[in-house]
Protein backbone atom coordinates (compact mmCIF):
# COMPACT_ATOMS: atom_id res chain seq x y z
CA UNK A 1 0.00 0.00 0.00
CA UNK A 2 2.57 2.48 0.85
CA UNK A 3 4.31 1.68 -2.64
CA UNK A 4 1.21 2.07 -4.50
CA UNK A 5 0.94 5.65 -2.81
CA UNK A 6 4.27 6.79 -3.47
CA UNK A 7 3.70 5.45 -7.48
CA UNK A 8 0.11 7.27 -7.73
CA UNK A 9 1.33 10.42 -7.31
CA UNK A 10 3.69 9.71 -10.82
CA UNK A 11 -0.06 8.38 -12.30
CA UNK A 12 -1.68 11.46 -12.39
CA UNK A 13 0.30 13.55 -14.52
CA UNK A 14 0.22 10.75 -17.30
CA UNK A 15 -3.71 10.21 -16.84
CA UNK A 16 -4.21 13.98 -16.80
CA UNK A 17 -2.63 14.12 -20.12
CA UNK A 18 -4.22 11.03 -21.59
CA UNK A 19 -7.28 12.19 -20.16
CA UNK A 20 -7.13 15.65 -21.75
CA UNK A 21 -5.88 14.21 -25.39
CA UNK A 22 -9.10 12.36 -25.35
CA UNK A 23 -11.21 15.50 -24.64
CA UNK A 24 -8.91 17.05 -27.76
CA UNK A 25 -10.17 14.13 -29.53
CA UNK A 26 -13.84 14.65 -29.16
CA UNK A 27 -13.58 18.06 -29.45
CA UNK A 28 -12.08 16.98 -33.02
CA UNK A 29 -14.27 14.28 -33.74
CA UNK A 30 -17.73 16.51 -32.90
CA UNK A 31 -16.32 19.36 -34.76
CA UNK A 32 -15.51 17.33 -38.25
CA UNK A 33 -18.25 15.09 -38.53
CA UNK A 34 -20.72 15.83 -40.95
CA UNK A 35 -23.41 15.25 -38.79
CA UNK A 36 -22.45 18.84 -37.16
CA UNK A 37 -24.94 21.03 -38.72
CA UNK A 38 -22.40 24.00 -39.00
CA UNK A 39 -20.03 21.73 -40.66
CA UNK A 40 -22.46 21.04 -43.37
CA UNK A 41 -23.76 24.54 -43.54
CA UNK A 42 -20.19 25.64 -44.45
CA UNK A 43 -18.70 22.96 -46.35
CA UNK A 44 -21.63 22.96 -48.73
CA UNK A 45 -21.39 26.49 -49.19
CA UNK A 46 -17.55 26.65 -49.99
CA UNK A 47 -17.74 23.82 -51.88
CA UNK A 48 -20.51 24.93 -54.46
CA UNK A 49 -18.91 28.71 -54.44
CA UNK A 50 -15.15 27.34 -54.54
CA UNK A 51 -16.11 25.12 -57.34
CA UNK A 52 -17.54 28.16 -59.50
CA UNK A 53 -14.93 29.93 -58.90
CA UNK A 54 -12.34 27.26 -59.73
CA UNK A 55 -13.92 26.88 -63.14
CA UNK A 56 -14.61 30.36 -64.16
CA UNK A 57 -12.24 32.06 -62.71
CA UNK A 58 -8.79 30.19 -63.00
CA UNK A 59 -9.75 26.99 -65.62
CA UNK A 60 -12.07 28.89 -68.39
CA UNK A 61 -10.11 32.46 -67.80
CA UNK A 62 -7.00 31.02 -67.62
CA UNK A 63 -6.26 27.65 -69.41
CA UNK A 64 -9.04 27.50 -71.94
CA UNK A 65 -9.42 31.39 -72.98
CA UNK A 66 -5.96 32.78 -71.94
CA UNK A 67 -3.99 30.03 -73.68
CA UNK A 68 -4.59 31.70 -77.09
CA UNK A 69 -2.56 34.76 -75.70
CA UNK A 70 -0.88 33.98 -72.51
CA UNK A 71 1.17 37.06 -72.34
CA UNK A 72 -1.72 39.28 -73.11
CA UNK A 73 -4.64 37.50 -71.41
CA UNK A 74 -2.77 36.30 -68.11
CA UNK A 75 -1.53 39.50 -67.49
CA UNK A 76 -4.93 41.86 -67.13
CA UNK A 77 -5.45 41.20 -63.89
CA UNK A 78 -1.80 40.77 -62.38
CA UNK A 79 1.34 41.65 -64.03
CA UNK A 80 4.09 39.08 -65.84
CA UNK A 81 1.71 36.43 -65.03
CA UNK A 82 2.41 35.22 -68.87
CA UNK A 83 5.31 37.97 -69.37
CA UNK A 84 7.67 34.40 -70.49
CA UNK A 85 7.58 31.18 -71.10
CA UNK A 86 8.80 30.71 -67.35
CA UNK A 87 6.36 32.47 -65.46
CA UNK A 88 3.30 30.93 -67.65
CA UNK A 89 4.64 27.40 -67.25
CA UNK A 90 5.27 28.25 -63.04
CA UNK A 91 2.04 29.83 -63.28
CA UNK A 92 0.15 27.11 -64.69
CA UNK A 93 1.68 24.83 -62.65
CA UNK A 94 0.90 27.10 -60.04
CA UNK A 95 -3.25 27.02 -61.24
CA UNK A 96 -3.61 23.52 -62.01
CA UNK A 97 -2.06 22.44 -58.86
CA UNK A 98 -4.10 25.11 -56.39
CA UNK A 99 -7.42 24.41 -58.09
CA UNK A 100 -7.04 20.05 -57.04
CA UNK A 101 -6.59 21.30 -53.71
CA UNK A 102 -8.63 24.11 -52.92
CA UNK A 103 -12.26 21.31 -54.03
CA UNK A 104 -10.03 18.11 -52.94
CA UNK A 105 -9.54 19.00 -49.58
CA UNK A 106 -13.03 18.87 -48.64
CA UNK A 107 -13.00 15.42 -49.55
CA UNK A 108 -10.15 14.83 -47.53
CA UNK A 109 -11.39 16.18 -43.80
CA UNK A 110 -14.80 14.99 -44.22
CA UNK A 111 -15.58 11.99 -41.82
CA UNK A 112 -17.53 9.81 -44.80
CA UNK A 113 -13.84 10.09 -46.51
CA UNK A 114 -12.46 8.19 -43.87
CA UNK A 115 -15.13 4.93 -43.74
CA UNK A 116 -13.79 2.05 -44.38
CA UNK A 117 -15.59 1.42 -47.34
CA UNK A 118 -14.12 4.69 -48.83
CA UNK A 119 -10.84 4.48 -47.58
CA UNK A 120 -8.98 3.58 -50.62
CA UNK A 121 -10.32 6.51 -51.81
CA UNK A 122 -8.96 8.70 -48.90
CA UNK A 123 -5.84 7.51 -49.64
CA UNK A 124 -5.39 7.89 -53.26
CA UNK A 125 -6.66 11.59 -52.53
CA UNK A 126 -4.58 12.51 -50.07
CA UNK A 127 -1.91 11.07 -52.48
CA UNK A 128 -2.94 12.80 -55.77
CA UNK A 129 -3.57 16.37 -52.77
CA UNK A 130 0.31 16.06 -51.51
CA UNK A 131 1.62 16.06 -55.15
CA UNK A 132 -0.29 18.85 -55.90
CA UNK A 133 0.09 20.97 -53.11
CA UNK A 134 4.33 20.47 -53.85
CA UNK A 135 2.92 21.51 -57.74
CA UNK A 136 0.80 24.53 -56.31
CA UNK A 137 4.28 25.80 -54.23
CA UNK A 138 7.07 24.65 -56.76
CA UNK A 139 5.06 26.76 -59.49
CA UNK A 140 4.48 29.73 -56.72
CA UNK A 141 7.92 29.88 -55.96
CA UNK A 142 9.31 29.80 -59.58
CA UNK A 143 7.10 33.23 -60.51
CA UNK A 144 8.54 34.58 -57.81
CA UNK A 145 12.08 33.82 -58.09
CA UNK A 146 11.36 35.39 -61.62
CA UNK A 147 9.47 38.30 -60.42
CA UNK A 148 11.23 39.62 -57.64
CA UNK A 149 8.53 41.34 -56.80
CA UNK A 150 4.54 40.97 -56.58
CA UNK A 151 1.89 43.17 -57.26
CA UNK A 152 1.68 44.52 -53.72
CA UNK A 153 5.21 44.73 -53.52
CA UNK A 154 7.72 43.32 -50.42
CA UNK A 155 4.38 42.89 -48.06
CA UNK A 156 2.79 40.08 -50.53
CA UNK A 157 6.18 38.83 -51.97
CA UNK A 158 7.13 37.61 -48.31
CA UNK A 159 3.73 36.59 -46.73
CA UNK A 160 2.76 34.77 -50.08
CA UNK A 161 6.58 32.93 -50.13
CA UNK A 162 5.76 31.77 -46.55
CA UNK A 163 2.43 30.88 -47.55
CA UNK A 164 3.64 29.00 -50.15
CA UNK A 165 6.06 27.30 -47.80
CA UNK A 166 3.13 26.25 -45.52
CA UNK A 167 0.98 24.48 -48.02
CA UNK A 168 3.83 22.54 -48.71
CA UNK A 169 5.45 22.17 -45.48
CA UNK A 170 1.67 21.35 -43.71
CA UNK A 171 1.04 18.86 -46.69
CA UNK A 172 4.09 16.88 -46.63
CA UNK A 173 3.52 16.44 -42.89
CA UNK A 174 -0.03 14.96 -43.11
CA UNK A 175 1.66 12.24 -45.66
CA UNK A 176 4.65 11.72 -43.47
CA UNK A 177 2.88 11.14 -40.32
CA UNK A 178 0.46 8.93 -42.32
CA UNK A 179 2.98 7.10 -43.08
CA UNK A 180 4.53 6.54 -39.93
CA UNK A 181 0.63 5.61 -39.13
CA UNK A 182 0.50 8.05 -36.38
CA UNK A 183 -3.47 8.35 -36.87
CA UNK A 184 -3.75 11.40 -34.51
CA UNK A 185 -1.02 13.89 -35.62
CA UNK A 186 -1.69 12.66 -39.62
CA UNK A 187 -5.12 14.32 -38.47
CA UNK A 188 -3.91 17.74 -37.37
CA UNK A 189 -1.37 18.32 -40.10
CA UNK A 190 -4.06 17.41 -42.29
CA UNK A 191 -6.39 20.01 -40.91
CA UNK A 192 -3.57 22.58 -40.72
CA UNK A 193 -2.93 21.87 -44.67
CA UNK A 194 -6.69 22.09 -45.41
CA UNK A 195 -6.76 25.26 -43.75
CA UNK A 196 -4.10 26.10 -46.19
CA UNK A 197 -5.65 24.86 -49.29
CA UNK A 198 -8.65 27.05 -48.86
CA UNK A 199 -6.66 30.09 -48.34
CA UNK A 200 -6.32 31.02 -52.02
CA UNK A 201 -10.30 31.05 -52.16
CA UNK A 202 -10.02 32.87 -48.43
CA UNK A 203 -7.88 35.70 -50.29
CA UNK A 204 -10.10 36.20 -52.79
CA UNK A 205 -13.21 36.83 -50.12
CA UNK A 206 -11.21 39.31 -48.76
CA UNK A 207 -10.58 41.33 -52.08
CA UNK A 208 -14.11 41.18 -52.61
CA UNK A 209 -15.25 42.17 -49.16
CA UNK A 210 -12.68 44.85 -49.14
CA UNK A 211 -14.24 46.57 -52.55
CA UNK A 212 -17.95 45.72 -52.42
CA UNK A 213 -17.97 47.55 -48.15
CA UNK A 214 -15.63 49.88 -49.89
CA UNK A 215 -13.02 49.29 -47.41
CA UNK A 216 -10.61 49.99 -50.22
CA UNK A 217 -10.45 52.58 -53.33
CA UNK A 218 -12.07 52.28 -56.48
CA UNK A 219 -9.37 49.42 -58.34
CA UNK A 220 -9.76 51.11 -61.63
CA UNK A 221 -8.12 54.16 -60.27
CA UNK A 222 -4.51 52.32 -58.91
CA UNK A 223 -4.35 49.30 -61.25
CA UNK A 224 -1.71 50.49 -63.29
CA UNK A 225 1.50 48.54 -62.42
CA UNK A 226 4.74 50.67 -61.81
CA UNK A 227 8.38 50.46 -62.60
CA UNK A 228 9.25 47.76 -60.16
CA UNK A 229 6.26 45.82 -61.61
CA UNK A 230 4.08 46.28 -58.26
CA UNK A 231 0.55 47.80 -57.92
CA UNK A 232 -0.57 50.51 -55.88
CA UNK A 233 -3.73 48.71 -55.70
CA UNK A 234 -2.32 45.95 -53.94
CA UNK A 235 0.18 47.86 -52.35
CA UNK A 236 -0.93 51.06 -50.56
CA UNK A 237 -3.85 50.11 -49.54
CA UNK A 238 -3.52 49.29 -45.80
CA UNK A 239 -7.13 46.89 -45.99
CA UNK A 240 -5.02 45.03 -48.77
CA UNK A 241 -1.93 44.52 -47.05
CA UNK A 242 -3.59 43.28 -43.42
CA UNK A 243 -5.32 40.86 -45.93
CA UNK A 244 -2.11 39.68 -47.42
CA UNK A 245 -1.35 38.29 -44.38
CA UNK A 246 -4.86 37.39 -42.51
CA UNK A 247 -6.17 35.12 -45.74
CA UNK A 248 -3.73 32.42 -44.35
CA UNK A 249 -2.69 33.20 -40.76
CA UNK A 250 -6.34 34.08 -39.36
CA UNK A 251 -7.01 30.16 -41.19
CA UNK A 252 -4.44 28.83 -39.45
CA UNK A 253 -5.23 30.33 -35.92
CA UNK A 254 -8.66 28.84 -35.81
CA UNK A 255 -7.36 25.35 -36.62
CA UNK A 256 -5.18 25.76 -33.70
CA UNK A 257 -8.09 26.71 -31.61
CA UNK A 258 -10.30 23.54 -33.09
CA UNK A 259 -6.91 21.06 -32.29
CA UNK A 260 -6.07 22.34 -29.01
CA UNK A 261 -8.71 24.34 -27.34
CA UNK A 262 -10.72 21.92 -24.68
CA UNK A 263 -13.63 20.08 -24.59
CA UNK A 264 -16.56 22.21 -23.75
CA UNK A 265 -19.85 22.81 -24.67
CA UNK A 266 -18.81 27.11 -24.87
CA UNK A 267 -15.84 26.22 -27.19
CA UNK A 268 -18.10 24.28 -29.01
CA UNK A 269 -20.36 26.96 -29.37
CA UNK A 270 -17.63 29.28 -30.35
CA UNK A 271 -16.25 27.24 -32.99
CA UNK A 272 -19.94 26.55 -34.39
CA UNK A 273 -20.38 30.30 -34.72
CA UNK A 274 -17.28 30.98 -36.18
CA UNK A 275 -17.99 28.56 -38.78
CA UNK A 276 -22.02 29.90 -39.54
CA UNK A 277 -19.63 33.75 -39.52
CA UNK A 278 -17.24 32.01 -42.01
CA UNK A 279 -20.73 30.78 -44.34
CA UNK A 280 -22.29 33.77 -44.03
CA UNK A 281 -18.96 35.50 -45.91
Amino acid sequence: EHQQEQLQPQLQPQEQQQHHKQQQDKLLDASLSLRSTSWRIIGFLYTLVATVWVVVAVIVQYLVVGVGDVEKKWSFMLPDLGATPGRAVCMGLHFLGGSVITLLGVWQVCACSRRQCCLHLHRIGGRVYVVCSVATGVGGFGFILQQRVLAGGWTMTVSFSLYGGCVVGFAFMAYWKARQKDVDSHRRWALRSFSMAIASFVYRVWLTIGVQWYLVSDPRNSYVPEEDRSVPFYRDELYNQISQWGFFVLNWLVVEWLIRAPSTRLQRLLLDSVFCVASAF
